[in-house]
């Protein structure tokens, strides 16, 4: 058996709140190697910290890395991330646990299943498209923030199928303007195979692009998609690729995420 050591990593955006999420883990190996597991997406984050991105867990997962490269013993890479670099993120203390090399991977998956992961409802419901952008419409209704004509765009209200360049039929799933345009895309994540969804995402993240070349620098992209803790793993690179270009991004199979959508929505139309 052999002894590793490891640290939650936790993200506070507001010292003064005190609210604190659980983002990752990181298990010090020495001679200069460290192991960092992080949520693949920021909509547990953002929840507390709507400006959190995607790009931001790659910056905090390369710069830990990098520190811990300085450093040969477990315990000083440790000791070496008490002032880290930012006072957003903490760090606890350092913990042991024992594994064979062969089920290091199963140990450490549990672990981050247990301290990390973030909990999906206990009956989620497998969405197709059409019934996620159902499912939104219904959700937007109920709070009157919806609306079935094109022209309720002027109005302050969401609509579906926005088309935003007149010249190339260029749309997207749903937008709303407030001084700023706001444009929302949805991807199901919820398939076996997931190969034909990253030609999907690919064309999302242009759509992102090309909405805001259009639309103006300041135009807020938003990505809803929806995957079970799993389906969220395995759809990792699709939905960092993403979030490149998404501002926020929120999962439609978590409770939390919808209301953090909908209080998005109704904080920027009023």
């Amino acid at each position: 058996m052999l002894r590793y050591c490891y640290s939650l990593i936790r993200y506070r955006p507001d010292q003064l709140r005190g609210e604190v999420v659980n983002i990752g883990i990181i298990i010090f190996l020495g001679q200069q190697r460290a192991e960092v597991r992080l949520i693949p997406t920021a909509g547990k984050v953002q929840a507390i910290d709507p400006q959190f991105t995607t790009s931001i867990l790659n910056t905090i997962e390369k710069n830990l890395i990098d520190l811990c490269a300085n450093h040969n013993d477990p315990l000083d890479q440790h000791q070496s991330l008490g002032s880290i670099y930012s006072s957003h993120l903490e760090l606890s203390e350092a913990v042991s646990f024992f594994s064979t090399e062969e089920n290091y991977e199963q140990t450490v998956n549990q672990l981050y299943n247990t301290l990390v992961r973030p909990q999906q409802p206990r009956n989620p419901v497998n969405f197709k498209k059409s019934n996620i952008k159902r499912f939104i419409k219904s959700e937007l209704s109920k709070y009157k923030l919806f609306s079935q004509s094109p022209h309720g765009i002027q109005q302050g209200k969401v609509v579906e199928n926005f088309k935003y360049s007149e010249n190339e039929d260029l749309r997207v799933d749903f937008a709303f303007k407030n001084g700023a345009y706001h444009v929302t895309e949805v991807i199901d994540l919820t398939v076996k195979n997931l190969n034909p969804k990253f030609n999907e995402a690919g064309l999302k993240a242009i759509t992102f692009l090309r909405s805001k070349n259009i639309l103006g620098d300041n135009t807020k992209a938003t990505l809803l998609y929806s995957a079970n803790s799993s389906q969220e793993a395995k759809a990792s690179t699709h939905l960092t690729l993403l979030g490149e270009y998404a501002d926020q991004m929120y999962n439609c199979l978590s409770d939390q995420d919808i209301k953090s959508y909908i209080k998005y929505v109704n904080e920027h139309t009023h």
